[in-house]
């Protein structure tokens, strides 16, 4: 694997990649990507972003013009919906306290009030996914498309069970996510992919991300399994907040950057930690917040990952730093994740 790791040595230089020549993360990310994978980098380093792009060719790795290039971004998406969150809260459209027991008509068959929060920091009790999931309509390779809003309602009513009590334990669950961008519409009197295209990409200038691959799917990469056969896009229905979002580097660099400004209320709330996980990480509004055992700093981070696509984002906000990753291949074992906070460390 010597020659990848002298293409990225050269073409970043060595004020990044010094230290990283001989870097277990690089190898091993590099070491598992098929035939025509695509990587696409923004490097934030003192709020100034920088892009690189590679794709694998045979036996090399190459430079490619990928940071206008759509990719899903899978379960960053969750910042996203946690984001819209903090906008309504801070423009007092929704009340902090509110719990998603409000905004429906009928009662849980869980009794315990699940706050909107809750929802958002994964202590919701709520389990991984609903156990209606798998509908007669289900997909295995597009598993969310027709898990429908009328199917959620059903789970809510008649198969819920938490996991445990909320506010309690953290557990990842995409069940939360999803009925938190689904509340979130509903308590609008619109859709969340309205509401977000109106509150969040408008606002932050956002203007090749997309809630939907529909009509722009040859302006995407096109996403891979590990074997290097091209699948199909995800479509989503009742968990769009879950992972609907298809964005580029570029984009998401400007959102990035947006999280640098203190006096941004909506994102500062979103920084807040709202539970303690470990010793080395705490969550706050969609973002994990963890502790880097080489350099003391605290890094917002999420990743993402759908049936072709994998994802990594990390910020240093106090040293306006980052890193973010796209890549088209499913995702693998963390490698993405090591690689993405490997290049953080090494900034300035």
């Amino acid at each position: 694997m010597k020659f990848i790791v002298v293409a990225f040595f050269i073409l970043f230089g060595t004020s990044l990649f010094s230290q990283l020549e001989h870097s277990t993360e690089l190898k091993n990310y590099f070491s598992k990507l098929p035939d025509k994978v695509q990587l696409a980098i923004a490097v934030i380093e003192d709020g100034v972003p920088t892009y690189y792009g590679f794709i694998k060719e045979g036996d090399q790795i190459r430079v490619s013009e990928n940071k206008d290039a759509l990719f899903e971004i899978g379960s960053i998406t969750k910042v996203f919906t946690s984001t819209l969150l903090a906008n309504l809260i801070v423009n007092g459209k929704i009340k902090p306290q509110a719990t998603a027991n409000q905004y429906f008509k009928f009662k849980f068959k869980e009794k315990e009030s699940i706050k909107l929060i809750e929802l958002s920091n994964h202590t919701s009790g709520l389990p991984r996914l609903p156990s209606n999931f798998v509908t007669s309509g289900f997909i295995p390779d597009n598993p969310y498309k027709n898990y429908t809003v009328t199917d959620f309602q059903e789970y809510l009513k008649d198969g819920l069970k938490l996991n445990a009590k909320p506010g309690m334990t953290y557990d990842y669950s995409n069940t939360g996510a999803g009925l938190l961008g689904t509340i979130i519409g509903v308590s609008q009197k619109t859709t969340y992919r309205e509401l977000i295209q109106q509150l969040i990409f408008d606002p932050y200038e956002m203007t090749a991300t997309y809630t939907s691959a529909t009509s722009i799917e040859n302006r995407m990469i096109k996403g891979m399994q590990e074997d290097g056969n091209e699948v199909a896009n995800w479509d989503w229905d009742a968990f769009a907040g879950t992972g609907c979002i298809i964005s580029s580097v570029v984009d998401l660099s400007t959102f990035a950057l947006a999280q640098f400004n203190p006096e941004n209320k909506e994102l500062a709330l979103t920084h807040v930690p709202t539970f303690t996980i470990n010793d080395q990480m705490k969550i706050g509004m969609g973002w994990h917040i963890v502790s880097s055992s080489k350099t003391g700093a605290e890094y917002l981070w999420h990743n993402g990952g759908t049936g072709g696509y994998s994802s990594s984002m990390a910020l240093d906000v106090l040293q306006k730093n980052g890193i973010i990753l796209l890549s088209n291949t499913a995702p693998g074992d963390g490698e993405i994740d090591a690689l993405c906070f490997g290049l953080l460390e090494q900034l300035k």
